[in-house]
């Protein structure tokens, strides 16, 4: 076969895999299709110095699809391919240096100046790439406006993961200001040719009322579609849904079994819910030591609300021997992500000396961060340190600012703190009825020292 011959067999199977990523099915979906019959051609192709078939050759020699994997020789042909200037073969290098596959050292700069390269001739995964770089902050310094304008960009093209990427944006107001309504409809256009992660985005939207009417029954139908393709949140989503009872009768069971389909993905929302389960006995037969591992194996993943999860464990004993030391460590880790219950048990630690020396500020601190996270209990405990004067300068007034948060959430302790401040007016001006109202509030949770101040007035 001469090279015009070859040029134009290339073309078009270039153009067949491009159909395949622009529909974001990639282009190992192409190669597993057609290697049997084109490796040859690809091979003879690769040698005579043609860059698509340099890049198609690696990527069946990357992935071992009928011919012996060998990760170093496709690394070898996408360099070639790459350095001829094809944009799908230098993003699937950007892509290599971006994970550390085919043997290359993982270097996200690295991965950025491919991304780069690609994305100045346009090639629409590139684009997308660049967009999820500036949003995680990899190789690149994090600037999510930027993120947004590349994908858009690969959204302009037709990529559909650039198009869910974008809806995703605007749903959480990403980089860009919230539109609800453009997310659904960026959502449908994506789910129309099946893509899962847009599926899902649309279940999402109609399970929560973003952009849409709230139909739990549409969210479930949508879930399931992204389920059947394996995406292992909308198989979480689908267990919640049957937990609950949102969109279809309440069966624990089958809750189970989808958070066990999603946790065998290590999903660690689904481990912890499945974690969960086990703890509740919600469908499965009560283990807090199955709880146990489920959190710990989700906790082990990064995930900041297990970390939390493991550290109550180890500090009360559930499903595993009482360790105050392990408590603190995983409580430590749920903490620096953010995760209000993290601060909060932290501080509780802190304060009352668990598993380390007692540090009355620092305790303060934790449960100043879980309060401004809306936690109920940090809120409360942040205004008994004002109140008290524990890790901070005493501060009446301060302390019922925090315990009226609190109380007006519901809890008991805050509400009879808030009543005695009204009674004996501490930090705000006394009121014996609004003093009788949070007693009363606090009493009917059962709470016996409201209970007790309660009757003591109405005596008097």
């Amino acid at each position: 076969m001469n090279d015009a011959e070859l040029r134009q067999q290339l073309t078009r199977d270039m153009e067949a895999c491009l159909r395949y990523v622009l529909l974001s099915k990639g282009s190992l979906a192409f190669v597993r299709e057609s290697a049997r019959e084109r490796l040859p051609l690809w091979r003879q192709a690769a040698d005579r110095g043609f860059a698509e078939a340099q890049f198609l050759l690696g990527r069946a020699l990357e992935e071992g699809v009928h011919v012996e994997k060998d990760a170093a020789s496709a690394a070898d042909w996408f360099r070639k391919s790459a350095e001829q200037g094809l944009p799908i073969a230098q993003t699937n290098l950007g892509w290599c240096h971006d994970e550390g596959r085919c043997g290359l050292p993982q270097s996200h700069e690295c991965a950025v100046e491919w991304y780069r390269k690609a994305a100045e001739q346009g090639f629409p995964s590139a684009l997308n790439f660049l967009g999820t770089c500036y949003e995680a902050g990899t190789g690149v310094p994090m600037d999510l406006a930027e993120a947004v304008r590349y994908y858009k960009l690969a959204a302009e093209k037709g990529l559909i993961v650039g198009i869910t990427n974008l809806a995703t944006c605007l749903q959480e107001g990403i980089g860009t200001d919230r539109d609800e309504r453009e997310a659904v409809r960026l959502y449908k256009q994506a789910a129309s040719v099946r893509f899962s992660e847009a599926m899902h985005g649309l279940g999402y939207s109609y399970d929560l009322g973003l952009g849409v009417r709230q139909n739990h029954e549409k969210a479930l139908k949508w879930y399931r579609r992204a389920a059947e393709q394996g995406h292992p949140m909308a198989q979480n989503n689908i267990g919640c849904c049957f937990r609950d009872g949102t969109g279809v009768d309440p069966d624990p069971k089958k809750a189970v079994r989808w958070f066990k389909r999603a946790a065998d993905q290590k999903n660690e929302l689904a481990l912890v819910n499945l974690g969960w389960s086990y703890e509740m006995g919600l469908g499965v037969k009560m283990s807090k030591k199955k709880a146990f591992r489920c959190y710990l194996e989700s906790a082990e993943l990064g995930y900041g609300d297990a970390q939390y999860r493991v550290g109550f464990c180890y500090l009360h004993g559930l499903g595993v021997e009482k360790d105050p030391l392990q408590a603190i460590e995983w409580l430590r880790k749920s903490s620096e992500q953010d995760e209000p219950d993290g601060h909060y048990w932290l501080g509780v630690c802190l304060e009352e000396g668990i598993g380390l020396l007692p540090d009355p500020v620092m305790a303060a601190e934790s449960f100043g961060s879980a309060a401004e996270l809306a936690h109920v209990p940090g809120a409360y405990r942040l205004g008994r340190c004002y109140d008290r004067g524990i890790g901070v300068e005493e501060n009446p007034r301060t302390a019922v600012e925090w315990f009226q948060r609190a109380a007006e959430a519901g809890h008991p302790e805050a509400q009879y703190s808030l009543g005695l401040s009204f009674e004996f007016g501490t930090g705000i001006e006394r009121d014996l009825d609004e003093a009788r109202f949070w007693y009363e509030q606090a009493a009917a949770q059962g709470h016996e020292g409201a209970q007790k101040d309660l009757k003591q007035m109405a005596a008097e």
